[in-house]
């Protein structure tokens, strides 16, 4: 089963935005310290609240792209092969 052209441009742009949410995370400045407001955003936005969940939502994708078209459990061991194959 392939994913439509429709879908791939909706998770393509999902993944733009976790790649950008995962830079900003990456991006943490301490001299954000001197100013309190400044820091309550950048904490805010960093993996303590809002972009925790960048992870979570990888993985979910992931699954998502690998499990697509699976019908049984026999189904799984070729892709799981594939993959072990190429590392």
């Amino acid at each position: 089963m392939t994913i439509s052209k429709y879908n791939s441009s909706k998770i393509m742009v999902l993944n733009t935005i976790l790649i950008m949410m995962v830079l900003y995370i990456y991006s943490y400045c301490l001299e954000a310290e001197q100013y309190p407001v400044a820091l309550a955003v950048q904490c805010f936005f960093s993996g303590h609240a809002f972009c925790g969940i960048v992870n979570k939502l990888f993985f979910l994708l992931l699954g998502m792209l690998f499990f697509n078209g699976i019908t049984c459990v026999r189904d799984c061991f070729p892709k799981i092969k594939k993959r072990v194959g190429t590392y």
